[in-house]
């Protein structure tokens, strides 16, 4: 059987954006990696998307701190709020689904990391010439999503911090069930 490596009516779909073609190809592989994804979402997944065309992880995130979108994120964040306001006059249910994700990382540096794991290794007869494994770490994050009786879905995402990395950057330290809500 002969599958089609392409995504379809991808090109025509950026063609409206008036993009140069660079940008149009970074943009090509964000959607092929979140579309047909294996595994972890990643930037090397994003970067091998297209594989005819493979680029580096670090060229996927130059272009994206290139584009600085994240200063119209109050944008997004005002409009969903106007949204909500819009939304209740409605009548109907409500339901708000909440899940919590845990992003591992290894690394002795990881900044805003903590541990799962209440388990410690079994002792072997001598650590001298053992080989040194690096410390296993996680991110964690409370995902949420809102459904409106009309059908609109309303994403929101909160981190959570751990009590170092709170202080140094200022940030209150709330328990993940506060996040939720």
């Amino acid at each position: 059987m002969i599958m089609d490596d392409a995504l379809p009516g991808i090109k025509s779909f950026f063609k409206a954006t008036a993009l140069k073609p660079n940008a149009v190809g970074m943009l090509i592989r964000l959607v092929a990696a979140f579309t047909c994804h294996v595994g972890r979402m990643s930037a090397v997944q994003a970067a091998g998307a297209v594989r005819s065309q493979a680029r580096h992880r670090a060229a996927l995130v130059r272009f994206l701190a290139q584009l600085k979108w994240s200063r119209d994120w109050t944008v997004l964040t005002q409009v969903g709020d106007l949204l909500l306001q819009a939304e209740s006059r409605r009548q109907g249910a409500w339901v708000f689904i909440v899940d919590q994700t845990y992003c591992g990382q290894q690394g002795q540096k990881t900044e805003n990391t903590f541990s799962r794991a209440n388990y410690r290794r079994r002792p072997k007869k001598g650590q001298r010439r053992q080989k040194k494994y690096a410390k296993r770490s996680c991110h964690g994050f409370v995902m949420g999503l809102l459904l409106t009786p009309s059908g609109l879905r309303i994403p929101s995402c909160r981190s959570y911090y751990t009590q170092a990395y709170g202080a140094a950057q200022k940030k209150p330290k709330p328990a993940a069930l506060l996040l939720a809500a």
